[in-house]
């Protein structure tokens, strides 16, 4: 009687699944939490910088002294003028930078919702969930039958 089963008791084997499934919902949604807090973070340094540019000067600076901006530079030797390619490159590095940490906090939403999908094998979880939360979408205007066209009278 290797299977032996209390009437009252607690048996971890057949429960185990269970639990291994809702650990990994709770870990999706910690992971779609996550990319959230991080794409909110990168849409309000962007306000930010829209409002004052000089929040973003430093970082451009410092990118700048990294890429050694101030040897990049391009000659024309017919007009005989020099022109510094280091801030434009430097911005075009930061700028390259918000767009890669948006990137990578939508991929994280991404990622949360695919475990949650995964594991609870059903295609329509995320969008039950969200029903269960917000209620069903309903259609705002009701349904209207054909109406015929007639010209008007002249």
């Amino acid at each position: 009687m290797d299977n032996r089963r209390e009437e009252n008791g607690f048996n971890l084997f057949e429960k185990l699944p269970d639990m291994i499934k809702g650990i990994s919902v709770i870990i999706g949604c910690i992971v779609i939490i996550t990319g959230l807090v991080y794409v909110v973070s990168t849409i309000d340094h962007v306000f930010k910088v829209v409002n004052d540019p000089k929040v973003a000067e430093a970082a451009i600076i410092s990118l700048n002294e990294i890429i050694k901006g101030d040897e990049l530079l391009v000659t024309d030797n017919s007009f005989k003028i020099t022109i510094g390619l280091g801030r434009p490159v430097s911005l075009a590095v930061y700028v390259l930078f918000l767009l890669f940490a948006g990137y990578l906090s939508l991929s994280l939403i991404v990622a949360g919702a695919k475990v949650i999908a995964w594991t609870t094998n059903e295609q329509g979880a995320i969008k039950k969930l969200i029903d269960g939360i917000f209620g069903e979408k309903k259609n705002s205007l009701p349904y209207t039958e054909s109406v015929e066209y007639k010209e008007p009278d002249l």
